[in-house]
């Protein structure tokens, strides 16, 4: 996959391929107690990291900065969603499903254009990322309200990003919940994942959340987020690390 990044500028990875990378090259197997103790650790953290490069005012933010922890974010909320045996693409096809269900225009009825998108794919089996940068290029909001509660004083994309980083708290949250029940309980060596929907519905969320938050907070987009933790963890996989608190990797 690193060569397809280099050589293909559009990035039209397929959302089951982007998980399955994120599934190689952890230092433990993906799928037992002790891979999902080191995710739930390394999800806490991550998120952290990306909270406190938004707390800097706009003007002082490294956009640079910002897709890298975007990046180590949903790498990890993947890593979650495969040791829980969900599917992302799956999620995103019922949030897809779900957002051009319920989702009006309040003045005239209307489809709105990003929902109308997700309606289309709604059904792809072959979803790409790029879907994703459509979807959000096309307006999608994460929570629709947040114009309501403009006072003019404030920019409304600023609280629009807030709100993507209370979702991405929340959201946080039930994941490791979900990862704590399945794994303290001994639920997950019985063969049968608990609430492993609920884990689709959450990742898919986060994706969506999380090239909001590029496309707004870096002038950036979903696929260069993954591009660019792609290309960050291969350089780590090849120097002998997977990220900058690990020691050497013991592999075979």
């Amino acid at each position: 996959m690193p060569q397809l990044i280099e050589t293909d500028p559009k990035l039209d990875i397929k959302v089951d391929d982007y998980q399955a990378w994120c599934e190689l090259n952890w230092k433990k197997p993906q799928g037992t107690a002790e891979s999902s103790d080191r995710l739930k650790h390394k999800l806490q953290e991550e998120s952290e990291e990306l909270k406190k490069e938004f707390d800097l005012h706009p003007g002082q933010r490294s956009a640079e900065d910002i897709i890298g922890e975007l990046g180590d974010v949903i790498w990890c909320a993947n890593g979650v969603a495969s040791n829980l045996s969900a599917s992302v693409k799956h999620g995103l096809m019922m949030r897809f499903d779900a957002f051009g269900r319920g989702t009006r225009n309040f003045s005239d009825h209307s489809v709105p254009d990003w929902v109308r998108h997700m309606q289309l794919n709604s059904y792809e089996d072959n979803l790409d990322l790029s879907v994703v940068d459509r979807v959000i290029d096309l307006g999608y909001q994460p929570q629709l309200a947040t114009r309501m509660l403009f006072d003019g004083d404030s920019d409304p994309a600023e609280l629009e990003i807030q709100n993507a980083l209370e979702n991405l708290d929340f959201l946080v949250k039930d994941l490791l919940i979900l990862l704590d029940i399945n794994y303290s309980q001994d639920v997950y060596q019985t063969g049968s994942v608990y609430r492993s929907g609920e884990v689709e519905l959450i990742v898919a969320q986060l994706y969506l959340d999380i090239a909001f938050m590029a496309k707004h907070g870096s002038n950036s987009s979903f696929q260069d987020v993954v591009k660019k933790n792609i290309l960050k963890l291969s350089d780590r996989v090849e120097s002998n690390t997977i990220d900058k608190t690990d020691g050497p990797r013991h592999t075979g």
